[in-house]
């Protein structure tokens, strides 16, 4: 008899990489210019928002942290990908507009580890949120650039959420 769960993560593993091409990521931040570059609206960046360093962590650093509860994920993808799959107890900040869910944030400590993440590595949207997240005063920002896909792709837990 087949593994069920492992069938379900492989569907929901081609399902997502079918949906979460570079058509559907939303642009990532220009530097050139003063704005998020979004789809629904056009967020004031401060002039000095490039400075800010995102460091990168891996998928083993980021299960240990997830496991361990040490750390706050945030998911930067639309809400629709985000309510199919997403790393257990990550938070739904997408990039296109990260005000969204902002009052879901408002319990996060300023100096929590927060881990953001997009679709792979291919998209920009979690690290367009982490340098998000560095901007509104948040200390301890990491980016998991491997993205869902490489979480799923390990077999790593992932939960799915009703749209509200």
């Amino acid at each position: 008899m087949p593994n069920k769960p492992l069938i379900n993560n492989f569907l929901m593993f081609l399902i997502l990489s079918l949906f979460t091409s570079s058509f559907f990521i939303p642009p990532a931040l220009s530097m050139g210019e003063k704005t998020f570059n979004t789809r629904h609206k056009k967020t004031e960046e401060p002039d000095d928002f490039s400075k800010f360093h995102i460091p990168v962590i891996n998928s083993s650093t980021a299960y240990k942290l997830w496991n361990g509860k040490k750390a706050v994920f945030v998911d930067a993808l639309p809400p629709e990908h985000y309510y199919a799959q997403h790393i257990p107890g990550a938070i739904n900040l997408p990039a296109s507009d990260p005000e969204t869910n902002w009052h879901k944030f408002l319990d996060v400590k300023k100096d929590d580890i927060i881990i953001a993440y997009g679709a792979s590595k291919k998209s920009d949207a979690g690290k367009t949120v982490a340098k998000y997240l560095k901007y509104k005063g948040y200390t301890q920002v990491y980016y998991y650039k491997q993205g869902l896909k490489t979480w799923i792709y390990h077999l790593l837990p992932t939960e799915t959420q009703e749209q509200q």
